[in-house]
Order: C-alpha cells, then sequence, then structure tokens
C-alpha cells in the first residue's frame, strides 16, 4: 500500500473504491492528512493540468514535432498545402497532421 493512501485510512477512514487519494500539495512524497484529498481520476487529470503538471507539447516524452513546427504546419494548411505533404516535410504520419488540424492535439498553442 502507497504510504499517501495508508495515512489517508488512518486519518480519515478508508478509502471508496474507484477513487483516488491525491496530493493538494504537488509532493508524492507528503503523507500529511492536510494536504490529501480523496477525488475521481478525472477529478485529479483535471487539477494536473491546471497546476501545469502534466506533460503535454515539447514536454511529452513522446513528441514528435517542436511548437515552431505545428505552428509553421498550420501556415503551410492555411497556404493550401496537404496534410500528406506537411507529414512528408517533417517525418511524421498524415495522421498527427489531421489531429493537430482538428485540434486534437496542441490545440492550447497559438
Amino acid at each position: 500500500m502507497l504510504a499517501h493512501r495508508l495515512s489517508w485510512g488512518l486519518h480519515r477512514g478508508p478509502v471508496t473504491e474507484g477513487m483516488e487519494i491525491t496530493h493538494i500539495c504537488d509532493q508524492p512524497m507528503c503523507v500529511n492528512p492536510a494536504h490529501l484529498r480523496m477525488e475521481t481520476h478525472a477529478e485529479n487529470m483535471v487539477a494536473m493540468v491546471q497546476r501545469g503538471r502534466s506533460a503535454r507539447g515539447e514536454h511529452h516524452g513522446r513528441v514528435k514535432l517542436s511548437e515552431d513546427q505545428v505552428r509553421l504546419t498550420r501556415r503551410l494548411r492555411n497556404d493550401g498545402l496537404s496534410q500528406q505533404a506537411i507529414a512528408d516535410k517533417f517525418g511524421v504520419t498524415r495522421g498527427a497532421i489531421k489531429e493537430i488540424d482538428r485540434g486534437a492535439n496542441w490545440a492550447w498553442l497559438e
């Protein structure tokens, strides 16, 4: 059992099935019950993004394009270049360019 979950159990009672114990202090090693809360996985993911603790863009471990390249793909699409031509230029799949086009990836980047 993880220490923060044990701390929660000792101080606040059992963890409801399907719930997570998360750290409001953003310190994974913390076991202070005042710094812990029980929430769903979805709530935990929203909080992670809001606090800037998610890996996105160039900080993501599997990223293929830089922010500048994504901006360039958008300019090239606006100029009429096909998704496949842009994908070939950057060595990625057409699907990667499609996801940028539809706003599924890099939507936050202006």
